[in-house]
């Protein structure tokens, strides 16, 4: 099995959005020699918060996971998926940097595969 670039070192991707509109981000989670990794038995997180050093389970953060309509796997051999952030998400409301990062977990183990800032610029 291949492993998730590792917590120390996941990919850092910044991501962006024009505020008020539909974020679409698809995503392929790769290893740290930038191979596919299959996630195929993996539950996958999205977390969209308000800084890095907000906690993960501040109410305010918008949370996607596997099974939710908002997450569709679109390769599980190749790690490739689509997360949607829907308009009216409270961080796309108003414009400004946000942070994200989206977790990998598999038999178990946690790894987040890839962070960075999110912005949402305004119109």
């Amino acid at each position: 099995m291949n492993q998730v670039t590792s917590t120390n070192h996941p990919s850092y991707i910044p991501r962006s959005v024009l505020q008020g509109n539909t974020a679409l981000l698809e995503l392929q989670i790769t290893d740290p020699s930038g191979q596919p990794v299959d996630i195929t038995s993996s539950t996958l997180t999205f977390v969209l918060k308000a800084s890095s050093q907000a906690a993960d389970d501040d109410e305010a953060n918008t949370v996607i996971e596997t099974g939710s309509d908002q997450l569709t796997v679109l390769n599980e051999a190749l790690g490739k998926v689509l997360v949607t952030i829907p308009n009216d998400d409270a961080h796309l409301a108003a414009h400004g940097c946000y942070w994200y990062h989206l977790n990998v977990t598999t038999a178990g183990l946690v790894q987040t595969a890839m962070c960075g800032p999110f912005y949402v610029a305004a119109v």
